[in-house]
């Protein structure tokens, strides 16, 4: 039949098209996902984080050196600790991202 192939034809990849957007946009909203997911973890270790470096300083005039020091050196681990999260969340998006191509 003339003029169904060219129909056709655009038909089809308007499917293909729309369902490649889908994926994307699919993805895209799991990548948001994971993102929320692992934001949570990181504030409250981060807050707490600063609660002991709160903690040292308002204790530093009037207790020992050797404890102020060692809520500061757990603070400072807890900062760390906070940096990884946030690499292991950046590598679990790249991979998802990897996944999804």
């Amino acid at each position: 039949i003339p003029g169904a192939g060219g129909t056709t034809d655009t038909a089809v990849t308007v499917l293909w098209e729309s369902g490649s957007l889908l994926k994307g946009s699919i993805g895209v909203v799991g990548m948001f996902c994971i993102l929320i997911i692992c934001l949570f973890p990181v504030l409250r270790i981060a807050l707490v984080s600063v609660l002991y470096h709160v903690m040292s300083a308002v204790m530093k005039p009037a207790a020992d050196e050797k404890i102020c020091s060692c809520l500061s050196g757990f603070a400072e681990s807890l900062e760390y600790l906070v940096k990884i999260t946030c690499l292991c969340g950046v590598i679990l998006l790249i991979l998802m991202a990897a996944a999804a191509w």
